[in-house]
């Protein structure tokens, strides 16, 4: 997620987020601030992430965001179709790059659920803020 957030702010590569909101219906003049908003979101999530602190409050606007982002990607809606449908076309021969971050994104999801039940492990903010708010209490 760190890197994901710091990519919308560095030269052109926000403009694969601008087209996947701009696909989904969101103008662009409400789509170019969203992007920025998405990457700060990402950055502090990605730093909670990192140091253990507050997990299970980031991974709920991971999760939001990467579900919208798969409920509005055509890759993943044309590998549903083709899954549950049978008879439906598989993507396009040139969405191979479509594919392998709709299976990031799935990856993302999967992690994101993991960290919102599970929560932070023993190395991490969280559980040295735990240990010191038990032991504050057993005195």
């Amino acid at each position: 997620m760190l890197f994901a957030g710091i990519t919308k702010f560095v030269g052109t590569l926000p403009t694969g987020t601008l087209v996947i909101f701009t696909q989904a219906g969101i103008s662009e003049g409400f789509a170019r601030p969203l992007v920025s908003v998405v990457g700060v979101i990402e950055i502090l999530t990605g730093i909670a992430l990192i140091l253990g602190f507050l997990v299970r409050l980031a991974a709920i606007p991971i999760l939001a965001v990467t579900l919208w982002v798969l409920g509005n990607t055509s890759v993943f809606q044309g590998i549903l179709s083709s899954i549950f449908q049978g008879a439906g076309q598989p993507p396009a021969l040139g969405a191979d790059l479509g594919v392998f971050f709709t299976i990031k994104d799935v990856a993302i999801v999967g992690a994101a659920l993991f960290f919102l039940i599970c929560g932070a492990g023993k190395l991490s903010v969280d559980h040295y803020i735990d240990a010191r708010l038990q032991r504050r209490e057993g005195k």
